[in-house]
């Protein structure tokens, strides 16, 4: 029986996922870390849930670096949640953007170089393995992920797309 590329994808997105999830479930506390109490809670939460916060609150720097994407969704998630501030939520979502992106890193590999097994391999454990479990373990840091996403997308779109001149030709 042949595995087709899509059940294949899946199972990698699941096992990534759950991967994530069980090292969440066994290694987290529901408390903020540093960076949230000041980026989120102080910046953004606060003005959201007094009426005031303003567009240009959201470009106020964490660190040097305009986290604009990563407080949205912060502020999302809080209102799904019900205006209650959850950090494990924000891992567990943080979870599931790794997972998407890795998916998405073997689907791309997969359709540039078929079913290369030692790559697809190497890459897939590179994610499921707990190397980045400070990412994984702070809900205030989707920017790695969401980096991650979007470079892939920028690369795939560069290697493969033509050119934005006439006549599209390609480098």
């Amino acid at each position: 029986m042949e595995i087709t590329p899509f059940y294949w994808l899946l199972s990698c997105f699941c096992l990534i996922l759950a991967s994530r999830l069980v090292f969440i479930r066994y290694f987290t506390v529901p408390i903020s870390v540093s960076d949230q109490w000041a980026a989120e809670a102080a910046t953004l939460f606060t003005p959201w849930l007094h009426d005031s916060l303003t567009v240009s609150d959201l470009f106020i720097t964490r660190n040097q670096h305009p986290v604009i994407y990563t407080k949205l969704i912060s502020l999302l998630l809080l209102i799904l949640n019900g205006y209650r501030w959850d950090t494990i939520l924000e891992m567990i979502f943080n979870a599931v953007l790794a997972a998407g992106g890795t998916t998405l890193l073997l689907y791309l590999l997969y359709s540039l170089i078929g079913f290369h097994l030692p790559v697809l391999l190497v890459t897939f454990f590179m994610c499921v393995l707990p190397i980045s479990w400070n990412n994984t373990l702070s809900g205030f840091h989707s920017c790695w992920q969401l980096l991650m996403i979007f470079s892939l997308v920028a690369f795939w779109g560069l290697l493969t797309k033509p050119r934005f001149f006439p006549g599209g030709e390609r480098v």
